[in-house]
């Protein structure tokens, strides 16, 4: 699926919070969308999963308007996965990831064994077979990205939205969410706080701030010191990821006593850890 936004505008009691955002989400790539807090990432994509209305502009998936789609159908195109979910959510595994053939089913439709065997290969596909009747509050951050993961696959969509999903987790977590999410192989728009994270898993970057896009284009392109500093309000040092070839990105703050030796320990070339 590609999705097509063009000249979208969104305002909150006469603030405008996105200005005029135009970007493309090419099929089966992982698309980032990164910025600052309050630059209008996750506004942007409420638009898309249409938990908001722009006020001006269209959204369009493989050429259909996503604004004046019912919401079941948009179901069955687009799964969302959320930062966080709420501590009182009583559900066990299995109920949230059933959750996911609502779209394709009429209010009191029961769950079919054809469902049941999609629930049940979606959970093996994020490593969770067995789980399906553990409460979801009792999993760990990264596990249950993984059932909100498995949700999605059960829905059976083609569009992923992610508005920051690794925020709250582990190193480790972060790095497994990741992994999956490119392994399902969807068209993806990822909001990701995490720049280096960006740089490592998505194919293109949208950067965003001020609700205006300011840069786009590959992580080499987009990664560049004078964009974060000027986005970012931060100094950075961007080098090669020896593994990976993807940039690798230090911070320091700018007119900060110890710039000089962040300068001088990345001149080094001292081994980055790195993902293996």
């Amino acid at each position: 699926m590609r999705l097509q936004v063009d000249h979208v505008s969104w305002s909150v009691d006469g603030k405008p919070i996105l200005r005029d955002v135009s970007l493309a989400v090419e099929p089966g790539s992982i698309t980032g969308l990164i910025g600052p807090n309050g630059s209008g990432k996750s506004t942007l994509l409420r638009c898309i999963y249409r938990a908001l209305k722009p006020d001006s502009g269209s959204i369009t998936l493989d050429g259909n308007d996503l604004i004046r789609m019912d919401s079941q159908e948009t179901a069955r195109r687009v799964a969302v996965v959320l930062q966080e979910y709420p501590s009182d959510f009583q559900f066990t595994v299995g109920e949230i990831v059933s959750m996911g053939r609502n779209p394709h089913k009429g209010m009191f439709d029961r769950d079919t064994s054809a469902d049941r065997g999609i629930i049940r290969d979606a959970l093996a596909r994020v490593g969770l077979a067995g789980f399906s009747h553990r409460n979801f509050n009792t999993l760990s951050g990264g596990e249950k990205q993984r059932v909100i993961i498995a949700r999605t696959l059960a829905q059976q969509a083609g569009f992923l939205v992610l508005d920051e999903p690794t925020n709250h987790l582990d190193i480790r977590y972060q790095l497994e969410t990741m992994e999956l999410v490119r392994d399902l192989g969807l068209t993806t728009l990822a909001a990701l706080h995490d720049l280096n994270i960006a740089a490592d898993y998505c194919d293109l970057i949208h950067v965003i701030d001020s609700g205006r896009i300011v840069a786009s284009g590959r992580p080499s392109e987009v990664l560049q010191p004078d964009i974060i500093a000027e986005v970012f309000r931060v100094g950075a040092l961007v080098g090669v990821d020896t593994l990976t070839g993807r940039p690798r990105i230090s911070f320091y703050l700018k007119d900060h006593s110890r710039k000089e030796a962040a300068v001088a320990s990345f001149a080094s070339n001292r081994p980055h850890l790195s993902r293996q």
